[in-house]
């Protein structure tokens, strides 16, 4: 009599745990690791992965593996050789993607721990919880790609207001050449002349001879340096001649004075580029040079502007002291020292979708190298 009571209130009690797992909204399973079954499970995995509730749980297993998204198999196999390790206190937490039977890949979220051990102490069973992530992953997902379009939308505003700034500021550059050439330039030239026609006066002496050539050597040289301010701050010859030309004159009387070796190569003599961007590939050179003259202490510097593979590809390089270039970018406390000329190169060739990269051993010269695509520059070849 006592053990049939007995019998009955464990099966009282074990129907009562049945009906609080089958109550929990979540799946609950047992799993044996050495069948690699499982050996119970409340309701809710017929429900999540789409079967009948009569679907025996030898069905279940039959088809389990099948269930599992091929990438997300190895996954489920290698935690059973983990699960070893785990002690009674501890749990292991996974995601994986899983197909229901009405064919339709879900998302779940996996926590297993040790269930039962035998008498060696080797886990014998697991039990763990599974949720339906589906629409978590979804949000996730979807979150992850507006963020990913608010930065391109951000650094698609950046590079549209800096090309406004700079298109700004080449506008007003051009507009100081002008000012250089059309005024200054055209006042020494009209004063030039009017001191050459003193040269015709009788009545001049030697002495006032002799001032006149000096003064107008000196205007020749101011007309001259006006010319060269002017070209040097909007090259007028780009929009006439292409860039290897403007390139090539550069060097020659802005650059050649400060180096005992000054080369450039170039293929491009016969391809033009659209005029704003001309002008972009000018003034990367010219920033280069420039930082090269005022930070090197070079003594030879080449220039390569090269069209390969379907690229325009700009190399500067020098055989000066060099810099720490991750050092220089990254510390941005660095005080007294002017990173505005390596931002404008970077910010430059990022408007015309290009890559910059530096390269500087300590004492070993410095190497500037910039591919821009070529889509984005020619007009022609």
């Amino acid at each position: 009599m006592e053990t049939t009571d007995s019998l009955h209130e464990i099966s009282d009690k074990f129907e009562f745990a049945y009906k609080v797992l089958n109550s929990i909204p979540v799946t609950i399973y047992i799993y044996d690791v050495k069948t690699w079954k499982i050996v119970f499970a409340n309701k809710n995995l017929k429900l999540l992965l789409g079967y009948s509730t009569n679907t025996l749980l030898s069905e279940i297993n039959r088809k389990l593996v099948s269930k599992i998204h091929p990438d997300h198999r190895y996954q489920i196999r290698n935690r059973l050789d983990k699960v070893n390790s785990l002690t009674n206190e501890e749990h292991m937490d996974f995601e994986f993607k899983f197909k229901t039977e009405h064919a339709v890949y879900r998302w779940a979220f996996a926590r297993e721990c040790v269930f039962l051990r035998d008498t060696e102490g080797a886990v014998e069973t697991i039990i763990g919880k599974v949720i339906d992530i589906t629409e978590k992953v979804s949000m996730q997902r979807k979150l992850e790609a507006a963020n990913r379009m608010h930065e391109i939308l951000l650094k698609r505003e950046h590079k549209l207001r800096n090309a406004a700034m700079l298109k700004s500021m080449e506008e007003e550059r051009a507009r100081i050449s002008r000012d250089i050439h059309d005024g200054i330039g055209q006042t020494l030239a009209g004063l030039k002349i009017n001191i050459e026609n003193l040269n015709d006066e009788k009545n001049l002496s030697d002495i006032g001879r002799r001032t006149v050539l000096k003064i107008n050597t000196l205007l020749k040289d101011a007309i001259g340096e006006a010319r060269r301010m002017s070209d040097e701050i909007t090259p007028r010859a780009l929009g006439d001649l292409g860039i290897e030309p403007v390139i090539a004159h550069l060097l020659e009387t802005s650059v050649k004075p400060y180096f005992q070796k000054v080369a450039f190569k170039t293929n491009m003599k016969s391809i033009r580029v659209d005029s704003q961007k001309e002008i972009a590939i000018f003034r990367i050179i010219q920033e280069c040079v420039n930082n090269c003259i005022k930070h090197s202490n070079a003594t030879e510097i080449t220039v390569n502007l090269q069209y390969k593979d379907a690229s325009i590809v700009l190399m500067v390089v020098d055989n000066g002291i060099g810099f720490d270039y991750q050092y220089f970018i990254n510390h941005t406390d660095i005080r007294n020292i002017d990173k505005s000329g390596i931002n404008n190169i970077i910010e430059r060739t990022n408007l015309l979708y290009g890559t910059c990269k530096f390269e500087s051993p300590k004492n070993k010269g410095s190497k500037v190298t910039i591919k821009i695509p070529a889509q984005t520059i020619l007009s022609k070849l």
